[in-house]
């Protein structure tokens, strides 16, 4: 049976937490297009925060996905959903934390300006599946709703037998 996740006025920390470095990530390949089209160094100056700040969220939300996948996660089938989730925003993160580092800082990466945009593309995609696999979590699985998986909506109790 399922103990419960991290929750926070009644609602899962982890999930009410993604939002945010989902965005900020989310947003660097916009602002490596625009700095290369423009030529910019204020886009390239806003990336690089926009990643600092990405990934220094990202770590403390990963603390709580983790207390989640501790104490909430037990059955084998979600189990193994949740540390594939973990696994791909391990490596989402590694991709934009790399592209971070190719930058050098929030001047113009100099003749490194394609390696930090297939970077931070390559993190997006990673950040997408991994989104994928958490909405996997909750919807199919019922991690995080208001009771256990055993009480997950008749949706989800049906697919898990049909697996």
């Amino acid at each position: 049976m399922n103990k419960d996740v991290v929750r926070v006025f009644g609602h899962p920390l982890h999930a009410s937490m993604v939002h945010l470095p989902i965005g900020l990530l989310a947003l660097a390949p916009a602002w490596d297009v625009v700095a290369l089209a423009s030529g910019g160094s204020t886009w390239w100056a806003i990336g690089f925060w926009t990643v600092a700040a990405g990934v220094a969220v990202a770590l403390l939300v990963a603390l709580f996905g983790l207390a989640g996948l501790v104490r909430a996660v037990e059955e084998p089938a979600p189990r193994a959903t949740a540390i594939r989730h973990m696994l791909v925003n391990v490596g989402a993160v590694v991709a934009y934390a790399a592209g971070l580092l190719a930058r050098g800082g929030a001047l113009p990466p100099a003749g490194r300006e394609v390696l930090v945009l297939v970077l931070d593309v390559a993190g997006l995609g990673l950040l997408s599946y991994a989104g994928w696999l958490g909405g996997e979590l909750v919807f199919r699985h019922g991690v995080g709703s208001a009771g256990t998986s055993a009480e997950a909506p008749a949706s989800a109790r049906s697919r898990e037998r049909a697996a």
